[in-house]
């Protein structure tokens, strides 16, 4: 249940940012903000902060993923 309900606001979050700035600079933002965590990851000594980071990235890839999929529908509109 509260994957649905994480999942239904990212996805609203998502189309609020879509139909504010477009789906490219949306996903540019994600991207800069991935490339910034790949370069913070090669400086990492500590092997708890290396998994954090490790964690996150593979969230934003996520988060990526789900807005190149994103389709805009009449609803969000």
């Amino acid at each position: 249940m509260a994957t649905a309900v994480g999942g239904a606001a990212l996805g609203s979050l998502f189309a609020k940012q879509i139909r504010r700035h477009g789906k490219a600079v949306v996903l540019k933002s994600y991207a800069e903000l991935l490339s910034a965590t790949n370069k913070a990851i090669k400086k990492i000594n500590d092997p708890l902060e290396l998994e954090r980071m490790e964690l996150d990235r593979l969230v934003l890839i996520d988060l990526i993923d789900e807005i190149r999929n994103y389709e805009e529908t009449e609803e969000d509109g």
